[in-house]
């Protein structure tokens, strides 16, 4: 029989007799769904893409422990700042990749004291006028690591035990004459020695001289000159210190009447 348009109506359908194959495609619309009637069963794998998922409606009650992998992580991670809850689980040092904390994901004064190694400090990591006085320990610097004494002193005195005359009469001419570099103390003072201590004991009669310098004798300053005096003649022993050419050599004269000469070598100064 042929039926009218709308003649159908739901008391005329028997339960169930509505099937897959009656119903048209796009047919069901979403007021014709009843809440929560669509279950987990009922969507297919991969069906819920991310246009579909409402903003913020994805909360961490809903992310189960340890599912979310690396592959889906869009890096790098933005974690806010300042986290007001811990990381649960806590992050471990197996699961940081080696060379992973770059300068810019650490604080500023994270870094303390006991975050680094004994003795790794090094002189290329501290800033030019970065040790200030503050910073030395009281008596920390010693003689050695000063390349001067305030003062305009030399910077430290090295002493030798002398046992003989290092040079005698056989060494030197009694002429009168300035013998250049004639007195050679170069294997005797180390090679830098700022100056030279020296023992002299002369002998002889009044007037008679005895003279060393350095610098070729262009700094008569820089020179040791004893004269004989006193009718009984005799001059005795001597300290002088006289500062050194780089090489040890110095100048002397000896006047001809001298009597007799010793000369050693006390310490030098660096």
């Amino acid at each position: 029989m042929s039926l009218k348009a709308l003649e159908v109506k739901t008391s005329n359908i028997a339960t169930y007799a509505v099937t897959a194959s009656r119903i048209a495609k796009n047919a069901v619309t979403v007021d014709k769904i009843a809440d929560g009637a669509v279950t987990e069963t009922k969507l297919r794998d991969g069906a819920v893409s991310t246009a579909k998922i409402k903003d913020g409606a994805v909360t961490g009650a809903k992310i189960a422990d340890a599912t979310i992998t690396q592959d889906k992580l869009v890096l790098p991670i933005v974690v806010p700042s300042p986290i007001t809850r811990p990381i649960s689980p806590p992050v471990e040092t197996a699961e940081i990749k080696n060379g992973a904390i770059v300068r810019a994901k650490i604080a500023v004064n994270a870094v303390e004291t006991d975050n680094i190694k004994d003795l790794n400090v090094t002189g290329s990591k501290l800033a030019s006028s970065a040790v200030t006085t503050t910073k030395i320990a009281d008596g920390a610097v010693t003689p050695e690591k000063l390349s001067f004494v305030p003062g305009g002193a030399v910077n430290k005195y090295v002493p030798r035990a002398v046992a003989t005359w290092d040079k005698t009469r056989m060494n030197f001419e009694f002429d009168g004459v300035l013998h250049s570099d004639g007195l050679d103390l170069s294997a005797i003072v180390p090679a830098g020695a700022i100056a030279t201590h020296l023992i002299i004991e002369v002998s002889g009669p009044q007037a008679e001289s005895f003279q060393i310098y350095a610098n070729q004798g262009a700094k008569i300053c820089n020179s040791f000159i004893g004269f004989i005096q006193g009718m009984g003649g005799g001059l005795g022993r001597v300290h002088c210190v006289i500062y050194n050419d780089p090489d040890r050599l110095f100048d002397y004269l000896l006047t001809p009447g001298i009597g007799d000469v010793a000369v050693a070598v006390a310490g030098w100064y660096i």
